[in-house]
C-alpha cells in the first residue's frame, strides 16, 4: 500500500509542478525553550507544517485521509528533505 501512495505521489507531483509553479509557505514552529535543542524542534515542527500544507495543495482531502499514516511517515516525517530553503524570523 505504501508503495502505491509513493508511486502515485511521484507520478502526480511532477505533473502538477512546473518551474513557474513554485510555492512558498509561511508557517510557525514552536518548541519549549527549556527542552533539548528548542531551535531544531521548532524548525522540525515548521517544516512538517509546510509539508502538510503542500500536500493539501496537490492531493484531495479523501486521498490525504485514506493515506494519512503513510503520508505522515514518508513525506511529513521527512519534511527537511522537501524544504528548499527557509528563513527564521525570530
Amino acid at each position: 500500500m505504501r508503495a502505491v501512495v509513493i508511486a502515485m505521489l511521484v507520478l502526480l507531483v511532477p505533473a502538477l509542478a512546473r518551474a513557474e509553479d513554485i510555492a512558498a509557505y509561511q508557517v510557525d514552529g514552536d518548541a519549549d525553550a527549556a527542552g533539548a535543542e528548542p531551535r531544531v524542534a521548532a524548525l522540525d515542527e515548521a517544516f512538517g507544517r509546510a509539508a502538510a500544507q503542500a500536500l493539501g495543495d496537490v492531493l484531495d482531502v479523501a486521498t490525504r485521509k485514506t493515506h494519512k499514516p503513510t503520508l505522515d511517515k514518508e513525506i511529513v516525517g521527512r519534511a527537511r528533505l522537501w524544504v528548499v530553503g527557509y528563513k527564521v524570523d525570530k
